[in-house]
């Protein structure tokens, strides 16, 4: 039989100088010649594949004899010679040769399934369960920063009579839920948008141009209910979970307040969260509700909604708020079905006169001029 010859490096186990060898099948095994004078003999029963490094250039392998001793073999089709003139050989099978690049093929074709299946089913199926695990404390950290850019001092309305009379039916709305764990801010803003959100850590922001176009308090009072329960359900910090999920785990993490602000930047925070359709039932239904316990005629959200789908064809740029909470038929039809079967005797908030009195509240002499903002 002809000897069949291979180029390749020996390393004796001694030194880690490589040395150029000569790699020679024969019958008990692979002869390797290397330096001027130097050969030694891998016997094929103690030959592998080393499990470290799989290529399809180069073949690596060990003698389990002789264990600090590595030979690499260059010939890209050793493999299949060593197979063809000596099938009986059985290191090179037992290891199950996978070529790097043929790994590498499989990982992208992984990961281009699994990051979809990540962002758009594993993380949305349990933002509700991440969020509701978030303290309160982290929530406020989040927010204040945000709050002191979104809500400039300098446009924060007056805090006397008519912000306290305003402040009176929030507080007497929050009131119905203690156990929150929320220490509850409201915030009324000079602006001719027409919008309202709510922040997580429980602040409540609301737009003049929205308070003017209430005809009565409970109509404010229905606005107010249904931001307070986005608040107490999270769905702002689930939203933020679902969205935006790897860089705000990661700062919640860390603790990173530059990360979780840059994670508020691309949320948008101003009252453009992206709540889902549920989100919004739900504000709506137990919004409802802490009206009920607050003894607030429930119609009042009813009407707000009305208001809102009415005049949205002439005031697309102002009505904001109706861009983030999409108004339809049904789900008006929905809030009409919860508050006719809300059976109890209203309290009395304001008279149509008071009522137009307080809505002056933003007046541009009733702008704040204190300080406000302690943080």
């Amino acid at each position: 039989m002809n000897k069949l010859e291979f180029d390749g490096f020996f390393y004796d186990g001694e030194s880690p100088v490589r040395n150029s060898a000569r790699i020679t099948l024969i019958s008990e095994g692979l002869s390797i010649s290397y330096g001027s004078s130097f050969e030694t003999l891998w016997l094929y029963k103690d030959i592998r594949q080393s499990e470290e490094v799989y290529s399809d250039t180069e073949t690596h392998l060990l003698n389990l004899s002789s264990p600090n001793q590595q030979l690499i073999v260059q010939e890209p089709h050793f493999l299949s010679v060593v197979k063809k003139f000596f099938p009986s050989i059985r290191f090179y099978e037992a290891q199950k040769i996978v070529s790097l690049r043929r790994l590498a093929v499989v990982g992208v074709l992984l990961l281009i399934l699994l990051v979809p299946l990540f962002y758009f089913i594993f993380i949305p199926s349990i933002s509700e369960v991440i969020a509701k695990r978030i303290p309160v404390s982290v929530e406020e950290r989040l927010s204040k920063p945000y709050l002191a850019m979104m809500v400039p001092e300098e446009s924060l309305c007056n805090g006397e009579k008519n912000f306290e009379k305003i402040e009176t039916i929030f507080e007497s709305l929050t009131a119905t839920v203690p156990e929150s764990g929320y220490n509850f801010k409201l915030f009324i803003v000079k602006s001719d948008i027409m919008n309202a959100f709510a922040l997580p850590g429980g602040y409540v922001v609301i737009y003049s141009a929205l308070l003017e176009n209430t005809d009565r308090p409970e109509q404010l009072a229905g606005v107010l209910a249904h931001e307070i329960q986005h608040v107490t359900n999270r769905h702002g910090t689930e939203a933020l979970v679902r969205d935006y999920s790897l860089s705000f785990l990661i700062s919640v993490a860390t603790g990173d307040t530059g990360s979780m602000e840059t994670t508020l930047g691309l949320a948008k925070y101003l009252g453009l969260m992206n709540y889902s359709r549920e989100n919004e039932t739900e504000a709506d239904v137990e919004g409802m509700k802490i009206m009920e316990e607050a003894k607030i005629d429930p119609d009042g959200m009813v009407e707000f909604f009305e208001i809102l789908d009415r005049e949205t064809g002439d005031m697309p740029d102002s009505l904001r708020y109706l861009s983030t909470h999409p108004q339809t038929d049904d789900r008006i039809l929905k809030l009409k079905e919860l508050a006719g079967v809300m059976k109890y005797q209203p309290v009395k908030l304001h008279n149509k006169k008071e009522w137009e009195e307080i809505k002056k509240i933003c007046d541009d002499e009733s702008i704040k001029k204190m300080s406000f903002w302690g943080f």
